[in-house]
């Protein structure tokens, strides 16, 4: 994991990430190097930079060599606003996809299908059944993971005749992934040659519910026509039938009615804690102790004492189903009231400070975030260090374009001057 946040006044847009990344090899334990570069200038000579999360190569290819090379194309582009900026990248990874070979396209849907499989042998054994039951209820098992995945945002669209062609293509993977999935559920092999093309089509289709394999990647800056700065991101995850596989992120502007934004990626805990005045797992779990007193456990305690002196069992159901449904009001109340003690005393008061802030100060808060994100998650004992490494920090104003605060290197600068009159081009 790691962390990106974006701060940002009507004068300019401050970006700060870590330097967290992870290595994971087959069969092995997962590695931590922090040495990732996460925050780019996206142009030399417009106000315009970016960050990515997630996944650190597109198709096989590192995002920090796409985005220079990128950089270098369009080094005399003017665009209008950040979504164009957006725009002409994914247009240009759309160019990178046609030189990629297929076993490259294919090789993700073969990593996530077993993934998929997995997990629905996984929660069928949850729900206690034995290895010799497995496969009778394999079907149904198919048929909810598909509605669950079914419900996440169509992004590309796939023919049968596609689905039947990467069958053929990788027929021996996709057998040999499955019967060891079942050799290690005690399982015997099952012929899955019609239940795993809705798998595969949902895959090839549907955004993923979790985010592993998947690129974030933020916009952030001025467009040519912008006076207030903006943040677009859009989750990336490889390609389709030639299409770039991608979805809507995060959305925060500055304008004139609110002068200030905060937008926080992937490691975002911190940051909501400092908006909301409260951790979002405290929060999630609060409301769904709310939730469960006044939907279940209040209506099942007055319907037991109800039950001492009304017989009618009809009369009774109706009685308990108006306190539930009293319940349900009392709960919007009391949630509907606390978000609004959190906006009125820890979001407007922090975000009427950004408003004021200077560039140094846009960046000093920037860099703060991510510093006590990755403090927390070093002296946490129940989590992993997913944060952590050296903090890099830039500001993007209208007027001076994308300026470096805080900047790692792998080399001495003082031992390669040659790298100052390169640097607009790296």
């Amino acid at each position: 994991m790691t962390a990106l946040v974006a701060v940002m006044n009507k004068q300019a847009v401050a970006l700060a990430a870590d330097s967290a990344g992870t290595v994971q090899i087959p069969g092995k334990e997962q590695h931590k190097i922090y040495a990732m570069n996460k925050v780019f200038a996206l142009s030399k000579s417009k106000p315009v930079g970016m960050m990515i999360c997630g996944d650190s190569q597109f198709l096989g290819l590192p995002w920090e060599s796409i985005i220079k090379q990128f950089r270098r194309k369009e080094k005399d582009r003017s665009l209008a606003t950040i979504p164009e900026w957006r725009d002409s990248f994914l247009a240009y990874l759309g160019e990178l996809t046609s030189g990629v070979d297929s076993k490259t396209r294919d090789q993700q849907f073969l990593y996530r299908y077993p993934a998929v499989l997995k997990s629905i042998l996984a929660k069928l054994e949850q729900g206690g059944a034995r290895p010799e039951e497995m496969g009778d209820q394999l079907e149904g098992g198919i048929t909810a993971r598909i509605e669950e995945l079914n419900e996440e945002n169509q992004i590309a669209e796939v023919s049968a005749e596609d689905i039947d062609e990467f069958v053929a293509k990788n027929l021996g993977s996709i057998e040999e992934a499955e019967n060891q999935l079942f050799l290690d559920h005690g399982i015997e092999p099952l012929e899955l040659e019609e239940a795993r093309k809705p798998i595969l089509r949902s895959l090839f289709e549907r955004s993923l519910p979790n985010k592993r394999g998947v690129s974030e990647i933020v916009f952030a800056g001025f467009g040519e026509d912008d006076w207030f700065p903006s943040v677009f991101s859009i989750h990336v995850d490889g390609s389709t039938n030639g299409q770039v596989r991608h979805w809507v992120g995060t959305e925060a502007k500055v304008t004139r009615e609110y002068g200030s934004e905060i937008a926080a990626f992937a490691q975002a805990d911190i940051v909501w804690t400092l908006l909301r005045g409260i951790h979002p797992s405290l929060h999630s779990d609060l409301d769904q102790a709310l939730q469960a007193a006044f939907g279940e456990h209040v209506p099942g305690m007055i319907g037991q004492l109800l039950e001492e002196h009304i017989e009618d069992t009809d009369t009774l159901r109706e009685i308990v189903s108006k306190i539930v449904e009293i319940g349900g009001k009392a709960y919007q109340a009391i949630r509907g009231q606390s978000d609004q003690y959190c906006f009125d005393h820890h979001t407007m008061p922090v975000l009427a400070s950004i408003q004021h802030l200077g560039k140094g100060e846009l960046a000093q808060l920037a860099e703060s975030l991510i510093t006590t994100t990755s403090l927390k998650y070093r002296m946490a004992i129940d989590s992993q260090e997913s944060v952590g490494g050296p903090v890099d920090v830039a500001v993007i104003s209208k007027d001076e374009g994308f300026i470096w605060i805080q900047r790692k290197h792998y080399f001495e600068l003082q031992q390669n001057p040659a790298f100052g009159r390169l640097e607009p081009e790296l």
